[in-house]
């Protein structure tokens, strides 16, 4: 059993709902005007060494092409992928797959790995 609680970004509803319009352009909403400067976008607790983050990772992870390629991921996990993609899948898809494959897999470990606190914070 996890020792995680759920992601607060997972929901832009609520996080629209009950977040202050300016707080939310701090953390990079992608669904308000983008403010000049540096922004307080949500990063994974053991840190983020990637490109420079734009956009809250709720709003990315709600994209159209993330939602494909997580589709697409599924059909790979089970050797499917040429029939999710209609044929063979481009390079450049797999590429996508396993990068999102490898996020997930990070995701999946810290989720369930104890809480410093014991609790469920994250």
């Amino acid at each position: 059993m996890s020792q995680r609680a759920d992601l607060a970004i997972a929901d832009c509803g609520k996080c629209m709902s009950s977040t202050p319009a300016l707080q939310r352009q701090h953390l990079g909403c992608g669904y308000l005007p983008r403010l000049k400067g540096r922004l307080s976008v949500w990063q994974p607790p053991s840190g983020y060494k990637g490109p420079d983050l734009t956009a809250c990772a709720g709003y990315t992870a709600n994209l159209p092409e993330v939602i494909e390629i997580a589709k697409i991921r599924l059909h790979w996990k089970h050797g499917n992928v040429t029939a999710a993609c209609g044929g063979p899948p481009q390079d450049d898809v797999l590429d996508c797959v396993l990068i999102l494959d490898g996020e997930y897999n990070a995701l999946d470990q810290w989720r369930m790995t104890p809480a410093k606190d014991g609790g469920g914070g994250g």
